[in-house]
């Protein structure tokens, strides 16, 4: 089993050396930024002389989330500075971040240090990896994971058939009075029901893959969830680069490298595989008419004869597919045990139409307010991507807020940007004296209709050229899934009380969070 990295403070001035020694030899191969005169006037930590807020930004480097929170403590817009790398800005203000959006890939792009990160995984050939033409190429081949064929046939069949097996599983903790394990920080995988649900879902419907990872009994549990345990792995110290320049060096120090290294080689073992077994399947790449997505990516590989495109975007699509689900299960139950108020409004609102056999065609998501503001709700308190980074391609303003008292701020060309989309959808200016507290009602107009949120306020799934193209997809899912739980089961939680997220890429609950399972009087009996 993969091991986290470890770090003692003995490691630090090593990495003080080593790390000033890289950055030297980078800004060397780079182009001179301009000075930006007014960096002192806008507010931030003390930076010290010569290594700037170096010291903060690596002690933080785990904590990327808790570092901006610290930051936006200083008000809307913020900055602390790297040697050899410049000024960094911490936004708060969803005005900004549309301004920003609007102009992304123009005026704005990832930069430099977080294409570095994205090419280690998932790849430099993908959306996550990539700017300009190249990203608009990975766009392309990722489009048909998200357009309305794969949608409405290949998760909704698939969802027809991994219900029956959690249904049987959950029945199974209910008959035998077990709990049930929701939720898994690293390496506890083993037991998180939500990854294998998620994961399921989406090797079922993308790659016309058997589950084998949840149901119909507690044998699934013996499975062992390599891909989710890997991709969780590799995101975490992802995720601890983005603000670390040195982390080339501090990843050799601290053990990073190697555990990253192996779950990356394990992931892409897994995907040559599947790779392999379609092509032995289909008699070769000559498709004619691709069946799933897998099919899809293959159908193009004798034209390009690249199938690194083919190895990185099965890597993306696994990462996306798997982590927005699992987040959004995970917190929609927690939220809702604590709220039984919506429980009761869910279920009132379920037995009033058709079960569709759990799939809920995407047209009559219009039935079920109740739980599309309540997918909305979850999405908005706990993103699937907690934390964003752009770079200045060219000087910029970013507007004044007069009504608000906030002048306009200079951006200068090399600035790095950041902001965290959880933080600025709890916070209060935005979003109310709530803004922390899980209210669905917010979602409804006086007249008591259903308002979808969208940006610059609702910025879950991004905004812009750059907006997640999963949006339709990750509600769907989402919606139909909490509706077949919650009209069947009640889930209690072994030791109540408030939890928290990792922080990270995607904002899972951090550590365990063990479930009582009732099953409810049947409403439906066609499974």
């Amino acid at each position: 089993m993969l091991q986290l990295p470890s770090f003692t403070p003995l490691d630090g001035c090593a990495v003080a050396l080593c790390g000033a020694a890289l950055l030297a030899i980078r800004s060397s191969r780079q182009p001179k930024r301009r000075y930006n005169p007014d960096a002192a006037r806008l507010p931030g930590p003390t930076a010290l002389p010569f290594i700037g807020n170096a010291v903060m930004v690596f002690n933080h480097r785990r904590v990327v989330l808790e570092f901006l929170r610290k930051l936006l403590q200083y008000g809307p817009v913020s900055t602390f500075t790297v040697p050899f790398v410049g000024r960094n800005l911490v936004i708060g203000r969803p005005e900004w971040l549309e301004h920003i959006k609007k102009n992304d890939t123009i005026m704005y792009d990832r930069g430099p240090t977080v294409r570095e990160v994205f090419a280690e995984f998932p790849g430099p050939n993908t959306v996550l990896g990539s700017d300009g033409s190249d990203w608009k190429i990975a766009r392309r081949t990722m489009q048909p994971l998200f357009g309305k064929t794969f949608g409405t046939t290949h998760v909704c069949t698939a969802l027809t058939e991994i219900l029956p097996d959690i249904f049987s599983f959950l029945r199974e903790a209910n008959s035998t009075n077990t709990a049930i394990n929701w939720s898994g920080k690293l390496l506890l995988y083993s037991t998180n029901i939500t990854g294998r649900i998620a994961l399921g879902l989406f090797l079922s419907a993308a790659f016309s893959l058997p589950n084998d990872l949840i149901g119909p009994d507690f044998g699934c549990l013996k499975n062992h969830n390599e891909i989710a345990e890997c991709l969780e792995i590799v995101a975490y110290i992802c995720s601890n680069r983005m603000i670390n320049p040195s982390w080339r060096i501090t990843d050799y120090i601290d053990g990073s490298h190697t555990t990253f290294n192996k779950a990356r080689r394990q992931l892409l073992h897994i995907v040559d595989t599947m790779i392999a077994d379609r092509i032995r399947k289909n008699g070769g790449t000559n498709i004619v008419e691709p069946q799933d997505f897998l099919d899809r990516l293959l159908l193009d590989l004798p034209r390009t004869n690249n199938l690194a495109v083919v190895r990185e975007t099965l890597l993306a699509a696994l990462f996306g597919g798997h982590d927005t689900l699992t987040n959004s299960l995970q917190w929609a139950v927690y939220e809702l045990q604590r709220n039984p108020e919506w429980i009761e409004k869910l279920r009132e609102e379920s037995e009033g139409q058709p079960w569709y056999d759990g799939a809920i065609p995407f047209e009559r998501l219009v039935d079920f307010p109740n739980h599309q503001a309540v997918c909305y709700e979850v999405l908005r308190l706990y993103p699937g991507i907690s934390q964003n980074f752009r770079v200045a391609r060219c000087d910029d303003i970013l507007p004044a807020l007069p009504e608000m008292g906030i002048p306009e701020v200079q951006v200068f060309q090399g600035d790095r940007i950041l902001w965290s989309d959880l933080h600025m959808m709890r916070s209060p200016e935005i979003w109310g004296p709530d803004a922390a507290v899980f209210n669905p009602r917010r979602f409804f107009d006086a007249q008591g209709k259903f308002v979808k949120p969208s940006s610059p306020l609702f910025v879950a799934f991004g905004a812009g050229v750059r907006s997640c193209p999963a949006m339709q997809l990750a509600s769907h899912e989402m919606i139909c899934l909490v509706r077949a739980l919650t009209s069947r089961f009640d889930f209690e939680p072994v030791h109540p009380g408030e939890r928290r997220s990792v922080d990270g890429f995607t904002p899972f609950i951090d550590g365990q969070f063990w479930l009582n399972v009732k099953v409810l009087d049947a409403k439906y009996h066609d499974i």
